[in-house]
Parts: structure tokens; sequence; C-alpha cells
């Protein structure tokens, strides 16, 4: 009998759970109960491990906030609280479609920028994904890479396809969804 699982003993604080493709015996050792009790738990570690990812961007953008004019040492803008909630709910956005594809990034990191942006960067091996949140717009600059393609575009913040971007940054698909579109790159 062929069994498709995942152990407990296969996941390390935060990182993504293997897919386990094993043969198992009609005589398997492991109860029922204890492969549901390891599968639990590391369904539990990995929420956790994406409700801390929520709760440091949060903080990091809320300390935006007190950001004050001239904050990086020359003319740096303060930051729009309207801009910081737009960046946070994207941000929250992207960890649930992470959390849905079951990959965990090695980094979602907002930054401030002195024009008064906040770029929220975003990373899985060798693909990364940066949002550019300009002030005072409901547009978004998108920004992606890996080893063979870079692209850079303009989007809506509701046309945002940021399952897309997750899907291809956790290599379930191969080229960025604008690649896909229309077929060309910026390289």
């Amino acid at each position: 009998m062929t069994r498709d699982f995942v152990t407990a003993t296969d996941v390390s604080y935060c990182e993504p759970v293997p897919y386990v493709r094993e043969e198992i015996s009609p005589r398997a050792t492991l109860p029922i109960a204890q492969f549901v009790r390891d599968f639990e738990l590391a369904k539990s570690t990995r929420a956790a491990c994406f409700e801390e990812l929520r709760s440091e961007i949060a903080k990091e953008l809320a300390a935006y906030w007190r950001y004050p004019r001239g904050w990086d040492g020359y003319s740096g803008s303060e930051f729009d609280a309207q801009q910081i909630v737009r960046v946070n709910e994207v941000a929250d956005n992207l960890v649930k479609c992470f959390e849905w594809f079951g990959v965990v990034p090695e980094e979602i990191e907002p930054g401030p920028a002195s024009d008064g942006s906040i770029d929220l960067e975003c990373s899985v091996g060798p693909r990364c994904l940066l949002l550019t949140f300009r002030p005072g717009s409901t547009d978004v600059g998108v920004y992606g890479r890996d080893s063979e393609f870079e692209q850079e575009s303009t989007e809506g913040l509701k046309e945002l396809p940021l399952e897309e971007w997750v899907s291809w940054l956790g290599g379930t698909s191969v080229l960025p969804p604008a690649v896909e579109a229309f077929g060309e790159t910026t390289r």
C-alpha cells in the first residue's frame, strides 16, 4: 500500500515541510493516532512560524509611523498612515498565500525609502520579489528576479496577482506571472 504523509520529525522550526512519499507495509508499526499527532504538530509549528512572520512585519511597519522628517539623516519623508496600513494588508495577504501554498519564505522584509515609499522584499531560494508602495498611490511597483528572469512592472493594488507570484517564488510555476502573460522579460 502506498501512503503520502509528512511527520513532525521532518520539520524544523520555520522550515518548509518536505513532501514524503514512502511505501508503508500493511503491518506498519506507527499507529494512526501517532501519525495524526505528528501531522498536527507539524501543522501547528508551521502556523506558529507564519504568525511570527506576520507579527515581525507589523512591528517593523508600525515603527515607520514614528519616523520623523529627516529620519535618514538627510531629507527623508515621513510615512503616511494609510500607506503603512496598505503595506501591512498586502504583507498579510502575501503570508496567507505562502501558507496556502505550503512554502515558508526565507524572508519577507519591509524597508523604508527616503522618498516616503515602502518596499516589501520577499525571497525563496534564488527567486526574489520586491514590491514598492509609493506615497499617495494605489499602484505597486513589482520587480521579480531569479537566475534566469528579471522583470519590472507597475500593477494596480487590486490587480496585484499575489497568488501567482507566490506560486512562482515557491517553484510551482516556471515563469513569473507577467512573463507567462506577455512572453517577455526586461533582461
